[in-house]
């Protein structure tokens, strides 16, 4: 068969690598734990839809961090916004996914994650920043775990975040003019 002209489907979407990315920890200590595949796979699904959510974010961010917000860029904004809405959906009803795991199944691999939790969702703290919750406004127990439960890099990187105005604070900006 000849090569194939131009871009590849596979290449394109890096198919090797996004499909290669499930090891699980339970084969590493002996027999496989069946349900850690759709564990895993559901999310990493989760977490390349905060990379999405995040990407939008950084759109509509832009939108309201100009001095002057165009009507022509709110309505972009509001696209964005729509598109982030649907992927909540879409994020609420993979939980189904999940749901299919016994709780007797989960426990075959549960054990083997620890301390790893989704708490560590860098992604996800980073949606969370860019709306408005920013440590200052977390409870007490929750700033504190949020410190403790990050690598330095990620902690750094969710730090210099938090410097940046949020979604919040420039709809409120834009709203005062």
């Amino acid at each position: 068969m000849a090569d194939v002209p131009g871009i590849y489907y596979g290449e394109y979407l890096q198919l090797d690598k996004i499909l290669n990315a499930q090891e699980l920890e339970s084969a590493r200590h002996g027999e496989s734990a069946h349900d850690e595949m759709v564990f895993i796979v559901t999310h990493q699904v989760y977490e390349l839809w905060f990379k999405q959510i995040v990407y939008e974010l950084t759109a509509v961010i832009e939108v309201f961090d100009d001095s002057v917000v165009r009507e022509k860029k709110i309505s972009r904004a509001l696209h964005l916004l729509s598109r982030i809405k649907t992927i909540q959906w879409v994020l609420i009803h993979q939980i189904d996914v999940i749901e299919t795991i016994t709780p007797l199944d989960f426990l075959e691999f549960r054990d083997l994650l620890v301390p790893a939790s989704g708490f560590q969702s860098t992604y996800f703290k980073r949606i969370e920043i860019m709306l408005g919750l920013k440590r200052h406004h977390r409870i007490a127990a929750d700033c504190e775990f949020f410190k403790t439960r990050l690598r330095g890099d990620d902690l750094e990187e969710l730090d210099d975040l938090e410097k940046e105005p949020s979604l919040l604070e420039l709809t409120d900006r834009w709203l005062k003019t």
